[in-house]
């Protein structure tokens, strides 16, 4: 075997279009070092070894942008900046799961990829790309050098994915939204959410009014969702960003490009759903909304993907809950969730809770009106705020996750109350010449709500957001909802007052509500 650089590995790696076999699991404790060098096997079986490496971790495989680049540039037009890679299909060989699926994308499509720095070098991965690309990937049998190998067939089109059996799921539907800034989580690291249902990463936001879609998917975290048995629906946003927002949804040429790149990305990654979160939009645009919303969902559906949208709690706020035409959306989506926080929102001028146990139910109620009770799920908060009030300025508010308030009581030695009304424990304390507030949310206060998803016979629940709970919230939920779950972690987890059974917990909680009484 002989030796080449970039110009002729490009050479080799020309127009790989073709169905391929799953590629086999890496895993960097497969190679002695991570920068594994790459050997090109071709479809006629000759084998080359390369000057490049690649950075083999976590089951990604990441190459450096500009080899990705030059590969790509001969078929496709290719853009790079700083945050991704723009690829530009002019004639797709490859189908999608339907006959009119695939017509929707035979004059072309575009997307982005998401680039990864590797000590400071952008990095493209590989994994979910394999049979847009042409290829499979693994290693040598000394597992020295990371092996891509070309179709045997490279003439033949490629479907990227078969269409998915309906999602039927058993019991209440539990959702948690998982909040990615940078790189997903590696959920093989972390143990198995018993009885979770669906997961949610951000993936997704609309960045333009020419409809691209920024995308941070990761067919690593899909694989090890799968594994757990978790279904996963990333969300797609609209950056919340309401005059480009205005614009996206008056052009049909840009809402049909952000619909193409959403099913090119389902198929590559093997993606359940799609979440909806278009937030902060002029009520004005609330009926091409609801147009954008009907066009995406039925081409979605024909993949079999799962259509779900966020909407907030009925009010007559401008720009956050008048833009949303309920009654028609919940005809259109398999799932609506409705987030009913923020009762006292990040900037209020008086404090109070984030989600007090009347204001959801007022919340589900009204939404009720406009949404079956089948599709909805009631979004609730995994964060807590404190209020920070003095008598020289306005009240200040920063947001707090379960642990930082535990962290709190256990500071200053308090005794959370409960507040009845509330539903919630609740603390106040001093510190100079400020006064703080807190109505803490924990396993109590969640398994409150969810006996409001049973009540009203509701689909499920969400949660905002993963990473914000402490352990035994799951389980004190999944219980309240009538799950049966295998349990991780125990359900009379320590809570920030006292370490509750379960059973105590709901029998304190009907009574509380019975007599109105605090504990």
């Amino acid at each position: 075997m002989k030796k080449i650089v970039l110009p002729l590995l490009i050479l080799f790696l020309l127009a790989l279009p073709g169905c391929t076999k799953a590629a086999p699991v890496l895993a960097e404790t497969e190679f002695a070092d991570p920068y594994v060098p790459l050997t090109i096997r071709q479809a006629d079986g000759t084998v080359v070894d390369t000057a490049l490496s690649a950075y083999v971790r976590r089951n990604e495989v990441l190459v450096p942008l500009a080899a990705v680049t030059e590969y790509l540039k001969r078929d496709y037009l290719v853009a790079a900046d700083g945050a991704g890679l723009t690829v530009t299909v002019a004639a797709p060989k490859f189908a999608l799961e339907t006959p009119r699926l695939t017509e929707l994308i035979k004059d072309g499509v575009d997307f982005r990829l998401n680039v990864v720095p590797v000590f400071g070098s952008p990095h493209v991965n590989l994994r979910g790309l394999e049979k847009l690309l042409g290829i499979t990937i693994g290693r040598s049998d000394d597992s020295k050098r990371l092996v891509v190998a070309r179709t045997a067939d490279p003439a033949a089109a490629s479907v990227l994915h078969k269409l998915r059996p309906p999602f039927q799921p058993t019991g209440k539907i539990s959702l948690v939204w998982d909040h990615v800034l940078g790189e997903s989580a590696d959920l093989a690291q972390e143990e198995k959410i018993p009885g979770l249902t669906v997961i949610s990463p951000t993936w997704f936001a609309v960045t333009d009014n020419r409809g691209t879609v920024a995308s941070k998917a990761d067919w690593k975290y899909v694989q090890d969702a799968h594994d757990k048995g978790y279904k996963v629906w990333p969300l797609i946003s609209n950056s919340f960003d309401p005059d480009m927002t205005k614009e996206f949804l008056a052009d049909e040429a840009a809402q049909d490009r952000t619909v193409r790149q959403l099913l090119l990305f389902t198929a590559l990654y093997d993606l359940d759903g799609i979440n909806i979160d278009f937030e902060n939009v002029y009520d004005d645009d609330k009926e091409r909304l609801t147009a954008f919303v009907a066009k995406l969902a039925d081409r979605l559906r024909e993949q079999r993907v799962v259509v779900s949208i966020d909407a907030t709690v009925p009010s007559g706020v401008p720009m956050w809950s008048n833009c949303y035409d309920r009654p028609a959306l919940g005809k259109l989506v398999d799932y609506f969730m409705v987030m009913t926080y923020d009762e006292h929102w990040r900037t209020s001028p008086v404090a109070g809770s984030v989600a007090s146990i009347g204001w959801v139910e007022r919340g589900i109620v009204n939404t009720l009106q406009s949404v079956p009770k089948e599709k909805l799920l009631m979004g609730v908060p995994f964060y807590t705020r404190e209020w920070r009030e003095s008598d020289n300025e306005r009240v200040r508010s920063s947001t707090m996750w379960m642990a930082d308030v535990e962290n709190r009581v256990a500071r200053y030695n308090l005794k959370p109350q409960w507040l009845p009304g509330a539903g919630q424990h609740y603390i106040e304390y001093g510190d100079g010449d400020y006064r703080y507030k807190v109505w803490i949310e924990d396993e109590k206060s969640l398994a409150l709500k969810a006996e409001l998803a049973k009540k009203y016979d509701l689909a499920g629940v969400a949660a905002w957001r993963k990473g914000f709970e402490k352990p035994g919230i799951w389980n004190a939920v999944h219980v309240a909802l009538g799950k049966t779950v295998e349990v991780n972690a125990p359900v009379a987890a320590e809570s920030t007052v006292t370490n509750w059974s379960l059973k105590a917990i709901m029998e304190k909680m009907k009574g509380a509500a019975r007599e109105g009484t605090s504990e």
